[in-house]
């Protein structure tokens, strides 16, 4: 992340690894992504500094994911058709 100058420009998750797909929270204060590093598993990241939170542990292979316009809900796309569990 970084400010819109460029300046300032620190990593989110630095610990992980290469991730790419990621999202900004509606509110800025969260960021979503997935990546090689994580096992293309969801992960959440709460702003400025917070520990990655595992979202699909179980669900290898999530891609794209994003917020929803009220930052409820985070959509993604399996790499192949499954059934969440309940």
């Amino acid at each position: 992340m970084a400010n819109p100058d460029g300046s300032d420009p620190r990593f989110v998750a630095p610990k992980l690894g290469y991730l790419y797909m990621a999202a900004l929270s509606p509110t800025g204060d969260r960021v979503v992504f997935s990546g090689p590093a994580a096992g293309y598993r969801l992960k959440l990241v709460n702003l400025p500094d917070g520990d990655p939170i595992d979202l699909t542990p179980n669900h290898p292979e999530s891609f794209v994911p994003r917020f929803t316009s009220d930052g409820k809900t985070i959509v993604f796309f399996p790499a192949r058709r499954r059934r969440l569990p309940r």
